[in-house]
């Protein structure tokens, strides 16, 4: 640990303890202790103690972040390790304008079962919510990325939509034709 702590070493002594006792438990703390810090009653105080409370559990972190006690030879082989590093960006972008309104109305009009599966969220998952919150997607059956730059397109509701649950709606995106639920649902039959 100590080698792995290099930089915190300075604010912490590394001398061995001795607890005063010889059972079992107190010896197990004696020899796993890798670094710390000891008080006199009268230079403790509770600002200073609370200062290194949070520089230890630093250390802490700091020891998680560089591998806990792997040996330095498995971390160095990625084995054991699957972290993955996530960030946030805000990114400039076009976009496709959708009717706000559209998802509460299609769901209002057409039964909140996915079209392709069947997955009944009420039924499977015993989901209760509002239904412009169910878990499902609505899907255009004349997709809205053929549109040309400021092109509009009129869709009727319920006709021109498809309800589909997260899976399905990906898998149809997928096909040649996005509007071909049939053929999705063979894929799902056949399969099944």
């Amino acid at each position: 640990m100590t080698d792995r702590l290099q930089d915190f070493l300075p604010q912490f002594s590394t001398a061995p303890i001795d607890l005063g006792s010889s059972a079992a438990l107190t010896q197990s703390y004696e020899a796993g202790h890798a670094m710390g810090k000891a008080y006199s009653l009268d230079d403790l105080n509770q600002e200073r103690l609370v200062e290194d409370l949070q520089q230890m559990l630093n250390v802490y972190q700091a020891l998680i972040d560089r591998g806990g006690l792997l040996p330095f030879d498995v971390m160095q082989e990625g084995a054991c390790t699957s972290d993955v590093t996530e960030t946030r960006r805000y990114i400039l972008s076009r976009r496709i304008e959708r009717a706000p309104s559209i998802r509460k109305e299609v769901l209002e009009k057409l039964p909140p079962i996915c079209q392709a599966c069947r997955l009944d969220p009420a039924k499977h998952y015993s989901f209760r919510g509002k239904i412009d919150h169910y878990p499902l997607d609505i899907h255009h059956s004349k997709p809205i990325q053929s549109l040309a730059e400021g092109e509009s397109r009129r869709y009727r509701v319920p006709d021109d939509f498809m309800v589909l649950c997260p899976t399905c709606h990906r898998m149809i995106h997928k096909q040649s034709d996005p509007s071909d639920l049939e053929a999705l649902k063979s894929i799902i039959r056949n399969t099944s």
